[in-house]
């Protein structure tokens, strides 16, 4: 028993080594890592496939998306988005820094 108490303990020591030797994170790839966007979309202009660009925004969401403009003559405002059944406040703030109602869409992941 004691030996695999004097093992774990081993293993513990190692993994905390491991742990404290990993190199910082700089402030820019934290960055990165936590927007992997670049660029917008244009919500009155956008294809399916350039709304499934963002994230958690699948065939059938774009799909409801494109028929939520359809059907209201375009989007004024970004928030409109939030109008759209499946898009609630943490999706629609997850990617709302990349949504525009006029302009190109150009949006693209980083890298």
């Amino acid at each position: 028993m004691g030996h695999t108490r004097n093992v774990v303990a081993a293993m513990l020591l190692a993994l905390v080594a491991l742990a404290g030797s990993a190199p910082a994170q700089t402030e820019e790839a934290a960055s990165a890592k936590a927007d992997p966007l670049e660029g917008s979309v244009n919500l009155n202009t956008a294809s399916a496939d350039q709304l499934m660009v963002l994230p958690r925004i699948g065939p059938a969401l774009a799909q409801r998306i494109i028929e939520y403009r359809t059907k209201a003559g375009g989007f004024k405002k970004a928030e409109e988005l939030l109008q759209v059944r499946g898009i609630g406040e943490r999706t629609f703030e997850s990617f709302k820094a990349h949504l525009a109602i006029s302009g190109p869409t150009n949006l693209k992941l980083k890298g």
